[in-house]
């Protein structure tokens, strides 16, 4: 899920750290291979051990061991379960580095070529992204996949092709709320800010509207220039001091004219790695 927020307006969640009993695990493996018999795949019981890893939510410590994996293997498939894993981690530059390994093994592979314009669209090359993700997008018919490239689109200034994208996305998924509000800024970037409020406007009024929804609302009210209400909106676990700063912040984006400026003024954080 992907959520238009201006880049201090967003809270993101520290990535977990190593577990005692994840490391507990590795050692053990690692003390047991001495001892144990000959094993012809020693880099199979590397992914398992590391995706055990994965499960008990410690990526990091998982994708040293897939890297070693990765390493052994050689094939496109090892350096996506190493881009995934990094991708969980944070390291989304690491990431990139394992995708791009898969995709020169296997150029058109639809998961190397997700995981590689997720990891470039967190690193904020746009570009790069969307030349992924345009191509993958038709393959893997996902609402999070054309969403993601809606995002890129948005974030190079192409405002049509990033509704088409984000229309695509919605009809995968009718009642999701942030692919909604993302449309909506897309909207409001391309020069149809009345659209978007309308659009933000009927999200906000669901009962499952969050935070964000509210502060997106905020910035296309200023963009259409109802600044009345959009001094007036009441935000959720928004402090006054907090929403001065929101306006403050949506009147400098609405100065810029050029839209691939604006777009990358508003920002875009993942706040789901998939």
């Amino acid at each position: 899920m992907w959520l238009f927020a201006v880049k201090a307006w967003s809270v993101i969640l520290p990535t977990s750290r190593p577990t005692r009993l994840a490391l507990a695990v590795v050692c053990s493996w690692l003390a047991g291979c001495s001892s144990a018999p000959s094993n012809p795949h020693p880099d199979l019981q590397l992914d398992k051990l590391a995706s055990d890893i994965e499960r008990r939510g410690d990526p990091a410590t998982a994708s040293a061991l897939y890297a070693r994996a990765a390493q052994q293997q050689q094939d496109a498939p090892a350096f996506i379960r190493l881009g995934n894993a990094r991708l969980g981690s944070g390291d989304a530059n690491g990431a990139a580095q394992a995708f791009r390994e898969a995709l020169i093994k296997e150029p058109h592979n639809p998961d190397a070529l997700l995981g590689f314009g997720s990891a470039q669209l967190r690193l904020g090359n746009a570009s790069s992204a969307a030349n992924a993700l345009k191509e993958v997008a038709p393959l893997k018919k996902t609402a999070s996949t054309y969403s993601k490239l809606g995002t890129a689109y948005s974030l190079l200034g192409q405002s049509a092709a990033a509704e088409t994208a984000f229309s695509k996305a919605l009809e995968l998924a009718p009642g999701n709320l942030d692919i909604q509000s993302n449309q909506a800024v897309a909207m409001a970037l391309g020069g149809s800010p009345d659209r978007a409020v309308t659009r933000l406007r009927e999200v906000t009024r669901s009962p499952l509207a969050m935070p964000g929804h509210y502060r997106n609302l905020l910035l296309t009210l200023v963009l259409a220039g109802h600044e009345q209400e959009a001094t007036g909106l009441v935000i959720p676990q928004t402090t006054p001091a907090q929403k001065a700063r929101l306006l403050e912040q949506a009147r400098q984006i609405k100065s810029l004219r050029d839209p691939m400026q604006r777009a990358q003024a508003v920002g875009l954080i993942a706040t789901h790695p998939n």
